[in-house]
């Protein structure tokens, strides 16, 4: 019969243990599950912050481009000329570069 008590002791006791346990857990859980929600939130603001960045960026070198463009232009520049032009290649590559990156994070 003491051995039958001491087994049921035995019993409630890492019964007793396990909740404890498996309370600690939850509230780990809860606390990871927390944070990283907390990141993401945090992380998509700042994807947000740069896309618009880089959507600003992006319209000030199109305007550039069309800027330049429109002048030579006025000049009477031939258009297959102008496309040969280094300033227009170089704003080209730019417009390129910022939309490739502003794709990247979408």
């Amino acid at each position: 019969m003491k051995n039958i008590q001491k087994l049921i002791l035995i019993l409630i006791i890492f019964c007793e243990a396990k909740m404890v346990l498996t309370r600690d857990l939850k509230d780990q859980i809860s606390t990871a599950t927390h944070k990283a929600k907390k990141e993401t939130h945090a992380l998509s603001k700042a994807v947000e912050k740069k896309i618009k960045q880089l959507k600003k960026k992006l319209e000030k070198a199109k305007y550039r481009y069309e800027k330049k463009l429109r002048r030579l232009i006025a000049k009477n520049v031939p258009q297959a000329e102008c496309e040969k032009s280094k300033d227009l290649i170089i704003l080209k590559k730019e417009i390129e570069k910022i939309q490739n990156e502003l794709n990247s994070l979408r």
